[in-house]
């Protein structure tokens, strides 16, 4: 992974940010994925611990904003 610091706002865009990552090979996108998985768990151990998700019912309910 090669770094290089640049100092100017238009490197801050989110247009930049995609480019940046976009130029990634899969190996470094996945290292990145791991580090921020990493400073996840750090910052809220109870992330390991799973989800109480559970499953929605059979029908999907579509709602529509009223127009005013």
């Amino acid at each position: 992974m090669s770094w290089e610091v640049l100092h100017g706002f238009e490197h801050e865009s989110l247009e930049a940010k995609f480019d940046w990552f976009a130029g990634l090979s899969i190996l470094e996108r996945l290292h990145i994925l791991d580090e921020y998985y990493r400073l996840a768990v750090a910052m809220n151990p109870k992330l390991r611990e799973g989800s109480d998700a559970r499953p929605v019912a059979a029908a999907v309910r579509i709602l529509e904003l009223s127009q005013r």
